[in-house]
């Protein structure tokens, strides 16, 4: 245990290791600025949205009022309907139209108690009934408080860049005690070869699960200075009808790859289908939980990756084409599904599988339970090969 601590020290202090935070860390701050101008055009955009709907509430009472006056002014309706339906439609339009007036002022004047108890009483959603107990603003997709900033780099930043990073910090390390002799001394007895690779690959596990989550608990510890740590019970969605199912059908896919319509609730998007044979029963769960279940994909997607990586340092010991390879297989894997659009059913699209809360959300052609077979299968399979080429080898 001490030789595995010194030995991650060392990798701790490596230029590379320190480069890979750095540039976490630069993309974290980048996407926060896109967050910071995103929130304006969302804040307009639903200001209008919110506008056009109170006029639209508004032209709805003037219609009823026409036929009321018309109706005490000439004594007859002006149309097919009775002076009771015209009343009625009128008082509850005029309901509607003061609900809708008074969530349009509240969100204006960023009364977000008052809006999000309006929301609440419209959705019936418990997201809105949270932001309205904590006295939040509504949290989206461009959210920069801890916990939605946290949540949403997950989706937008982490499965594209994950893989990358982890390929990088794990490719060259038995390359490392090739070229320093090290490896002679270890692999002395063949028989300890396996021991060896468990210990590398543990090594690299580490280090990259160092990597990626010190920038992320960076950022959100220094947001969290401003803002405070409210939001780890905030309610979002996953489709838990799915989440145990080994796979989708062919028809599901199809639809969500091909037929796919999004709604946005919150920090979680609900995809839906213009031909209805997939909706996915979605229910709401604290984000902790949420984030947890995704930590699990995460976790298993970078020792993926780590094993991975081992293969190729196996295969290939020279340490400049071992990385070209694991650049062209990072390009290449994360581009699979654009390359091969109409692929119906995707167990070996490995690389997309980083897309965590996708998958939780049921939007991904990949099920919870599936990911998490593909990956461990995967694991283990790139594992046993490291292995069995790495016993039949020489080291000189």
């Amino acid at each position: 245990m001490k030789a595995f601590l010194l030995e991650l020290k060392s990798t701790c202090r490596n230029f590379r290791f320190l480069a890979l935070i750095i540039l976490l860390l630069c993309l974290l701050v980048m996407i926060y600025a896109q967050f910071k101008l995103e929130q304006v055009t969302e804040y307009e955009s639903t200001l209008r949205s919110l506008n056009r709907e109170v006029q639209g509430r508004k032209e709805w009472v003037e219609y009823w009022e026409r036929r009321q006056r018309y109706y005490y002014t000439h004594g007859e309706p002006l149309d097919n309907y009775d002076i009771y339906t015209v009343e009625s439609s009128l008082e509850s339009s005029i309901g509607t139209y003061e609900e809708a007036l008074n969530r349009r002022n509240a969100y204006k004047d960023k009364n977000w108690r008052e809006y999000n108890l309006a929301m609440s009483e419209k959705t019936f959603s418990p997201y809105y009934s949270y932001l309205a107990e904590k006295n939040l603003p509504p949290i989206g997709p461009w959210d920069t408080t801890p916990w939605g900033f946290l949540f949403n780099s997950l989706r937008k930043l982490l499965p594209k860049v994950l893989s990358l990073i982890v390929l990088l910090i794990s490719v060259n390390r038995l390359h490392q005690d090739r070229k320093f002799g090290t490896i002679k001394t270890n692999l002395s007895q063949p028989k300890m070869r396996l021991t060896y690779l468990a210990k590398k690959t543990a090594l690299s596990f580490v280090a990259s699960c160092l990597i990626v989550f010190i920038p992320l608990m960076l950022m959100f510890g220094i947001l969290g200075v401003g803002q405070g740590y409210v939001g780890a019970c905030l309610p979002v969605l996953y489709a838990k009808d799915n989440i145990w199912r080994l796979s989708y059908s062919d028809e599901e896919i199809f639809e969500i790859q091909d037929y796919p319509m999004t709604i946005h609730v919150g920090l979680s998007q609900q995809t839906l289908t213009w031909l209805g044979g997939y909706t996915p029963q979605m229910e709401y769960i604290a984000m902790w939980e949420f984030l947890l279940l995704v930590a699990a994909v995460i976790l298993l997607f970078i020792l993926f990756c780590n094993v991975l990586a081992l293969l190729i340092s196996v295969i290939i010991k020279n340490e400049v084409l071992a990385q070209i390879l694991a650049i062209v297989l990072f390009l290449f894997g994360t581009a699979l599904n654009r390359i091969f659009p109409k692929l119906r059913t995707l167990p070996l699209d490995l690389f997309a599988k980083a897309d965590a809360i996708a998958i939780l959300e049921g939007s991904h052609a990949t099920t919870y339970t599936g990911a998490i077979i593909s990956l461990v299968t995967a694991i283990v399979l790139f594992f046993t090969l490291s292995a069995f080429i790495f016993r039949k080898q020489d080291e000189h």
